[in-house]
Formats: structure tokens, C-alpha cells, sequence
């Protein structure tokens, strides 16, 4: 909501126009937090826990939720509840 008023005002100033606004705005809907940014917010993982997963996907292709649950920083229930707050935030919000 707050990002949409200050489109407007970015707007009204004439600094993009309305159909760059228009396209910002369905983008901030399509772009998702990370996981292990909800899981730090969450207080489910610690900042550190999150880069040691960040490290390991680096080096095997696995997802973020199953590395972390291998690693047992989290549950698989923890997980999917994450999953699907994720589904909810926008980073922008």
C-alpha cells in the first residue's frame, strides 16, 4: 500500500509515467521474499544458519527448505509454513 502512494507521488512529480508505475506495481507482485529472509524474520534460523545454507546451495543443488531441514535448523513443518508465507510477502512490503 505504502509503495502504491509513493508511486503516485513519484507519479504526480512526473518522474515515470503511469505506465511505468502500472508495471512496477504488478512486478512487486511477482517478486518474492527469500525463505531464509521469512526464516530470520520468523525467528525460526539465525542471520548465520541462513548463510551456512546459502553457502551449501552453492556447492549442491538442492532447495533452500531441504537443506536447512537436513541440516536440522528447521522442521518440515516449519518449512512449509514458511513456504507459504512466502506466497503472501512481497519484498517490497
Amino acid at each position: 500500500m505504502l509503495n502504491q502512494y509513493f508511486g503516485y507521488y513519484l507519479l504526480n512529480k512526473e518522474l515515470l509515467t503511469s505506465l511505468q508505475l502500472r508495471e512496477a506495481l504488478e512486478a512487486e507482485q511477482t517478486v518474492k521474499v527469500k525463505l531464509g529472509v521469512i526464516a530470520v524474520n520468523a525467528r525460526v534460523m539465525t542471520a548465520e544458519q541462513v548463510e551456512e545454507i546459502h553457502n551449501l546451495q552453492r556447492t549442491r543443488d538442492q532447495k533452500f527448505g531441504a537443506l536447512a531441514v537436513e541440516k536440522k535448523y528447521l522442521t518440515s513443518a516449519q518449512v512449509d509454513q514458511l513456504l507459504a508465507s512466502q506466497q503472501e510477502e512481497s519484498i517490497l512490503r
